[in-house]
């Protein structure tokens, strides 16, 4: 049979129409087969439309199942499996919130397709929306008059093996690219979700050793230099629930030979179930750029005003970074403003790209009417245009391996910019000597405000920079160091992405004796200063979160919580304080959504396998790359 990558595969929904298809492709095939000589043709084929039919059609419509089926070129059912809510076992009456794969089937015809597995992560997916932790079936022991023997199955669950016949999927540069290009707003959607869940996992502090819940291993990266060949190589491992992965990037060394050849950053990322079973190999290029974009999405979708995009770079981050921005906001992005060092080659590519893309798609996501400029210090007015495009800017992307400051920073620190607030987001530098951006608009984001009165209404500053790994952050990233500022001026993506997940985890568990309560942390943030309308530099938004400079601090929210634990109070004080709460983290969140945040990424391994884990989904579901079967067996 062909490999998946040769089908149009869909799985879908099934529905009383399909009754006779699926009879034709499951019960009715067996019967045939085992049966079907003992009988004329003519007998056989009434008894299998009157039997199984009519039984497939009750199935499909009974309230307590779902089907799913799995269809090719010209909608021919090949497969189909079903989900059966309300059923148990003995050996599984301990599991709580549990549904049973009842049956799951795929042609003789399609074997070895990878569709099982398609149908197997679509009801897994239909049974984590309805709501189930855990995924049962039956399971035949011995012969086959032997007595059925249940056993506990959970695809759903974390940490669960999966088999051990596993293809292993082969993506190349350009099938990833393709499987990325070809997003939809609500898969798009989902792998922000994933990487967010992602993050918070690994900057709560819920590591080996930390309690329960999920585990994340992010160790350090290892890097090895090649004297002979100039070449740096970095093996950057990382585990979680999902599995683990080990990407290998190459990359000229920093004191490689000028004379030789620089080395193009390539290398792959390798997948692992959680049982070291290969999942996946993927080139490393697109994916990198792509999973970096993807980590900055994870503010951007939070910010309410993103109408003017500016740039600095033309390279694959640079584009990776505004194509997600317009896949997943671009109804509002007007303006996106490039700016390179010189109108390069690469500086035409770019531009080349988002005016390949297909008319269709743009007017999907809604950018066919979205300007582009570049500018480069070619011009002679440059300096002036410079400012213009940062002053406009909603967001502004670095995207730059620089070693010295981008523009200066009275551009933005002045009175007048600081009135409107701004994602700034800096990934291109990622060695101690290279910075992006200037040191005064660090140490401005990070400066502890005194709480009074001001006479210029500025964006909220946080009172701390965002980074995606704190540690990475601290030895790798150059605006850090040169900065010189401390582990408590710094706060992780992860602990801002989903901040009413601290709150709801909060009243629904009670706390360990070694943590603080987020009342306690959300307590001392600094509110005293009240908000004041326009901060976002919008007319008329009387819920910006404008305020004074440092109207708030996130700094103790997130770092060195004591080890007290929260006072038991009355009901009344309770409520007082669930609102004071509220009201704090309301503040925090108007800081993220309008102020001026300041994002810098050096990158993570648990980002690749995250991703990489998503893009091989994906590109099975849509029938892109290779497949090697049985690797495994």
């Amino acid at each position: 049979m062909a490999p998946a990558s040769q089908f149009s595969i869909t799985i879908r929904d099934a529905s009383p129409h399909d009754a006779a298809a699926v009879a034709a492709a499951s019960e009715s095939h067996v019967f045939s087969v085992t049966f079907g000589s003992h009988f004329p043709p003519q007998e056989l084929e009434a008894y299998l439309n009157e039997s199984y039919s009519m039984r497939t059609t009750k199935r499909i419509s009974w309230t307590n199942k779902d089907m799913i089926a799995a269809t090719i070129q010209g909608g021919d059912v090949v497969g189909f499996d079903l989900l059966t809510r309300g059923s148990s076992e003995p050996c599984v009456d301990g599991l709580d919130s549990k549904a049973e794969l009842q049956r799951i089937y795929v042609q003789p015809r399609c074997h070895r397709t990878g569709i099982g597995k398609l149908l197997a992560n679509g009801l897994e997916d239909m049974s984590k929306g309805q709501g189930f932790k855990h995924m049962w079936f039956r399971v035949l022991e011995g012969e086959p008059q032997r007595t059925e023997s249940p056993k506990s199955f959970s695809r759903g669950v974390p940490g669960n093996p999966e088999p051990e016949n596993m293809s292993l999927a082969i993506l190349s540069d350009e099938q990833v690219r393709a499987v990325l290009e070809s997003l939809s707003y609500e898969e798009a959607e989902t792998l922000v979700d994933k990487l967010r869940s992602a993050l918070y996992v690994y900057s709560t502090g819920r590591q080996p050793g930390g309690g329960e819940g999920e585990i994340v291993h992010q160790p350090e990266r290892t890097v090895i230099h090649s004297k002979v060949t100039g070449a740096t190589t970095l093996f950057m491992p990382s585990a979680n629930s999902a599995g683990h992965a080990v990407k290998v990037v190459t990359v000229s060394g920093p004191d490689a030979d000028p004379s030789r050849p620089t080395i193009t950053p390539t290398g792959s990322v390798m997948l692992y179930s959680p049982v070291g079973t290969p999942v996946g190999l993927l080139h490393a290029k697109t994916l990198t750029a792509f999973r970096t974009a993807l980590s900055s999405s994870c503010l951007l979708m939070r910010r309410a005003s993103v109408q003017t995009l500016t740039v600095f770079g033309t390279g694959l981050q640079a584009y990776w970074h505004v194509r997600l921005a317009l896949m997943l906001r671009g109804h509002t992005i007007k303006y996106v403003n490039i700016i390179n060092r010189r109108f390069s080659d690469n500086a035409k590519d770019i531009l080349k790209k988002f005016y390949a893309v297909a008319k269709a798609t743009k007017e999907r996501e809604g950018w066919e009417s979205t300007h582009f400029n570049v500018l480069t210090p070619g011009y002679g007015d440059y300096p002036r245009l410079l400012t213009e495009n940062l002053v406009a800017a909603d967001v502004i992307f670095c995207c730059t391996p620089s070693t010295e400051d981008l523009f200066d920073a009275e551009i933005l620190t002045n009175h007048q910019a600081r009135r409107k607030g701004r994602l700034i987001v800096a990934i291109g530098s990622y060695t101690p000597k290279m910075r992006e951006l200037p040191r005064e608009l660090l140490l401005q984001a990070t400066r502890a405000g005194s709480g009074g009165r001001h006479f210029h209404k500025h964006a909220t500053e946080g009172g701390a920079v965002v980074v995606d790994t704190l540690d990475g952050a601290l030895k790798e990233a150059g605006e850090i160091i040169e900065a010189r500022l401390d582990p408590k001026q710094l706060v992780e993506l992860g602990e801002l992405v989903m901040l009413r997940k601290l709150r709801e985890k909060e009243r629904t568990h009670a706390l360990s004796d070694d943590g603080e309560s987020v009342s306690e942390s959300l307590g001392k943030l600094d509110i005293n200063s009240k908000s004041a309308p326009g901060g976002a530099g919008r007319p008329g938004s009387g819920s910006s979160g404008s305020g004074s400079s440092g109207g708030i601090s996130v700094r103790d929210f997130f770092h060195k919580r004591s080890s007290s634990r929260a006072a038991a109070g009355d009901d009344k004080d309770k409520t007082q304080q669930q609102r004071q709460d509220e009201e704090r983290e309301d503040h925090l969140a108007r800081w993220i959504r309008d102020g001026n945040v300041i994002y810098k990424s050096v990158g993570l391994g648990l980002m690749d396998l995250v991703v990489g884990m998503e893009v091989v989904r994906l590109a099975r579901e849509k029938g892109v790359g290779g497949l090697v079967e049985n690797f495994s067996s």
